[in-house]
């Protein structure tokens, strides 16, 4: 991969991170699921989690990714919901 191609990457997937951290709150609530449930079975504080939230930190591609199991999320399935969402409105 080129260096512009690498960048690019990086850029698309920290654009993907900051959307879903932006709705992780929906997120959460339509799964019934607690910010303290959530932290525990990604193996983090509910302070990282918040700050998360916050936007006091930046949610990195791994946390993404095991975020996105333990919701049980398909990462293209939230993508394609995401890009539904926008059309609609």
């Amino acid at each position: 991969m080129k260096n512009e191609q690498v960048e690019q990457l990086n850029e698309e997937s920290q654009a993907r991170v900051k959307r879903f951290v932006d709705r992780l709150e929906d997120e959460l609530i339509k799964q019934n699921m607690t910010v303290p449930v959530f932290a525990k079975k990604m193996g983090l504080t509910r302070r990282a989690i918040y700050r998360w939230m916050l936007g006091e930190t930046t949610m990195k591609l791994d946390s993404y990714y095991k975020a996105l199991e333990v919701l049980e999320i398909d990462d293209d399935t939230y993508i394609k919901r995401e890009s539904d969402v926008k059309n609609s409105n």
